[in-house]
Formats: C-alpha cells, sequence, structure tokens
C-alpha cells in the first residue's frame, strides 16, 4: 500500500534543546521525501532517546558499531492495514528503498538510471574525508545549540570532543576544508549537462491532480505528462487535490487560467529560470504548455510535440472535433467518479457542478450515446488508415493530438476500465494497439518521473 496523506510515512528526525532539526543526515532524507512528493509526518527525538525508541519499535540496530541506533528512520505504511509499518534506517538505504517502492514515472527518481552505485561510492568513500576534516570546527559550536543529555550523548558514542580546537589548528583545517569543495567544484565542470546540480538536472515542476491515495486521475495532466516524457525534459510532479489548485496557483502568483469557472485549473509547470536566483516560468493549460515546450525547447535537440505546420490544425481538432468526442464520454464517466476520488474532492465537485452531471444517463440515452462515440472512432479509424502504417494521427511520430487521446483513454480506464476493454476492440483491436504505443511512451520516461 502506497503512503496516503490519511495513512503517511512516518519520518524520524533530531531536534535540539530548542526544538529546531539539526542533523545533516536527517535532513537528506526530509529532502528526499519532499522531492518524490510523498506524504509524511515527522515524530522529533533527541539523540538519548533514539536507542529506547528503536527498540521499542523493534527496528533493527543500523549498524553494529556505537552509536548502533541512528537516525534517520522512516516507517512505511504495511500494504496489509492491520499490518505493521516497514521500517528502513540509514538515509542512503532510505532513498534506494524509496525508489524501489515509489517509482518512476509516477514518483521523481532519487537516482539517475546508472548512478547509483557511482553516488554510494561517493558519500560513503569522498564525503566522510570532507566530514573528517571539518568535523572538528563544527562539532564545538554544534555542542552550543544542544542540551546537555544530548553532549554528553555523543561524547559517550562517539569519542568525539565538544571543545574547542585552538585558531591556529581551526584555520588550518577550515582551509583544508575548502579546498575540498574548490575540487567538487573543478568536477562540476565537467558535467554533460545543465544545470545547479551534481548530475546537472534543474526539473521542470509538473503539477498534475490526484486522487486522496497519491495517484493521478485527470485527462488534461496527463496531456502534458505525455509532452514532457515524449521531449525527454526532466521533470518532478507536485501532486494536488482539485479543491487545492485555485489557491496554490494563487500563492504562486499564476494568473487565471479562464474567464469562466473553474478559474485555475490544472496541468501547469514551473520551469526554472536560467538565472539561479530567478522566478521560473508558469504556464497553464495543456496546448499552451505543449507550445511552449516546443519553442524553448526546439527540434531536432528536443522531439517536436507538433509536427511542422501542424500546430493550427492541430488546434482545430482539439477544440471543434474532441471536444465533441469527449462530451459524449463523460457522462459514462462522472457518475463514477465517487468510486475513485477522496471525500473531500467529491464534495468539491458537489458544491461547484451540476447534481446531474453525477447521475448516469437513462439506459435508452446511454445506449444511443455511446452508439455515437463508436462511431466518433470508425470514422477517425478509416483516417488513420490513411497513414498506412504510421500507428500515430499524424504518421509515425506521435503528437500533440496522440496525446489527447492518451488523456481521454487513461481517464476511461481509470474509472471504467470494462468501457476502455471496449473501445480497445474496436476496429479490429487498432485502439488497443494505439493505445498501447501511448502508454509504451510514458513508460520509456527517463529518470526524474
Amino acid at each position: 500500500m502506497a503512503a496516503t496523506r490519511k495513512i503517511p510515512i512516518v519520518f524520524y528526525d533530531l531536534i535540539n534543546a530548542r526544538g529546531a532539526t539539526w542533523s545533516p543526515n536527517t535532513y537528506k532524507t526530509r529532502l528526499c521525501l519532499e522531492y518524490k512528493g510523498l506524504p509524511y509526518r515527522t515524530e522529533y527525538l533527541t539523540l538519548p532517546e533514539i536507542e529506547s525508541k528503536m527498540k521499542e519499535l523493534g527496528v533493527p540496530p543500523v549498524k553494529e558499531t556505537s552509536p548502533q541506533y541512528t537516525l534517520p528512520v522512516i516507517a512505511d505504511p504495511a500494504d496489509d492495514p492491520n499490518g505493521k509499518p516497514h521500517y528502513v534506517g540509514d538515509s542512503f538505504k532510505i532513498a534506494v528503498y524509496l525508489d524501489e517502492k515509489y517509482p518512476a514515472p509516477e514518483y521523481p527518481s532519487l537516482f539517475r538510471s546508472g548512478t547509483r552505485s557511482m553516488e554510494h561510492l561517493f558519500i560513503h568513500q569522498y564525503l566522510p574525508i570532507i566530514a573528517r576534516v571539518g568535523s572538528a570546527v563544527v562539532m564545538p559550536k554544534v555542542a552550543r545549540i544542544l542540551d546537555d543529555m544530548s553532549n554528553e550523548y555523543i561524547k559517550r558514542t562517539r569519542g568525539v570532543s565538544l571543545s574547542p580546537i585552538p585558531a591556529e589548528e581551526a584555520d588550518e583545517r577550515w582551509k583544508a576544508f575548502r579546498e575540498k569543495f574548490f575540487d567538487i567544484g573543478k568536477s562540476l565542470d565537467y558535467r554533460d549537462e545543465e544545470g545547479p546540480f551534481i548530475t546537472g538536472n534543474n526539473p521542470i515542476i509538473f503539477y498534475d491532480l490526484h486522487d486522496g491515495k497519491g495517484a493521478s486521475w485527470s485527462p488534461n495532466p496527463y496531456k502534458t505528462r505525455l509532452s514532457l516524457i515524449h521531449k525527454g525534459l526532466p521533470f518532478r510532479v507536485e501532486y494536488l487535490l482539485l479543491v487545492e489548485v485555485e489557491p496554490k496557483l494563487k500563492e504562486l502568483g499564476v494568473s487565471p487560467t479562464s474567464d469562466t469557472f473553474p478559474h485555475y485549473t490544472l496541468p501547469m509547470i514551473a520551469d526554472p529560470s536560467s538565472d539561479p536566483n530567478g522566478e521560473p516560468t508558469y504556464v497553464a493549460e495543456s496546448f499552451a504548455i505543449a507550445i511552449y515546450l516546443d519553442e524553448k525547447y526546439p527540434a531536432p535537440e528536443y522531439p517536436a510535440i507538433f509536427p511542422p505546420g501542424t500546430q493550427g490544425v492541430q488546434h482545430l481538432l482539439v477544440n471543434q472535433y474532441t471536444t465533441g468526442l469527449a462530451a459524449l464520454m463523460i457522462p459514462f464517466l462522472y457518475p463514477k467518479l465517487p468510486q475513485v476520488l477522496d471525500e473531500q474532492t467529491m464534495d468539491y465537485i458537489r458544491r461547484t457542478r451540476s447534481p446531474e452531471a453525477l447521475k448516469p444517463p437513462p439506459k435508452e440515452e446511454a445506449t444511443k450515446q455511446w452508439q455515437e462515440v463508436q462511431d466518433k472512432f470508425n470514422g477517425l479509424a478509416k483516417a488513420l488508415d490513411l497513414n498506412g502504417k504510421g500507428g500515430f494521427i499524424m504518421g509515425s511520430q506521435p503528437s500533440f493530438i496522440d496525446f489527447l487521446f492518451g488523456g481521454l483513454f487513461y481517464y476511461m480506464g481509470r474509472f471504467d476500465d470494462a468501457r476502455m476493454k471496449e473501445i480497445a476492440g474496436w476496429n479490429d483491436g487498432k485502439w488497443g494497439g494505439y493505445w498501447d504505443r501511448l502508454q509504451e511512451i510514458e513508460r520509456s520516461s527517463s529518470g526524474l518521473g
């Protein structure tokens, strides 16, 4: 079972005498949880409380040497609602666990493909050398922010002196510490990707809707997800509930996406500024996002979302043809929203939409309407046949109109899998194969998710 807002991961962190966090090791795990967008709550402990608390929970020692029990530790909810959580200690092991339990593309990857062993080597062989150089300077200052019991615990379990070292020795140590960072800086000059991080990437933030259990469900953000993956752009996902969209976009200073209700909608992306201190560029609405991505990240370096000369005709298809198709399909899906979405989202939908929208159409009307849906797909299938073996609406390469159909199929599959399977079988299985090709694009997402 994936962690949810109601049953989040528990993150055990260290606090000092004034109730503030201070440990570099737990900070790593906090960033990992935040980056992956996982729901969690924090339980704070002081240093002397760690061992007794971990033994009480039945957590095994993190290492064989003293101190055997350290933080961070996370407690991930069990798949069995009545089962015990899964405990993981040590920040690197936690990161590995999170990537395996909550994989890309749904969750951003903490380790880029093929880099895990290299990062382990760097963290466990090189960084301790830097830490040893700097600890003699830093540890006496750590003692000032900790309570007496924590300071005594450090002396007893680590054999570390918390007394200040002579000024001359401190200066020499700090100089050596600084030189180590200069060495890292030189290595960064060899990065083969731009970005402010060691592995280069400063990802786009993609705002998507989730169902209250951490899974996406809306057709519109799905179009943008496929657009980002198709272009091979690094991105991480920030999930919002439907009711959270307007306050979040207002908080970010994003303009309304529509003059009519709802005024604020997803998808939206935040594209990082080339200036490290600059504000990101916010772009909302899936078609506008696709245009922006093609202009900011052009072909041939990045695959085009709109093949040359097709942007106008695709806009026409999206706004004139497929809106009618979507209007025919939605009455079959809206009544099933309560089966998937959380109660907070459903309360918002009931408050802001017509009560009739959540009622299924009468049987006779539903039969007639579903036949109209099939007729639309029959007509589209004939048009697709003109492409020969192209596989996509505009030919051999996918484009925005394909991503739109991907959104419709994704939406249908989430709320009415039986009807989606029926669509997949129409026209001798043409739509099933088409949907498989679109899902293959999603599965090809490279790292950050």
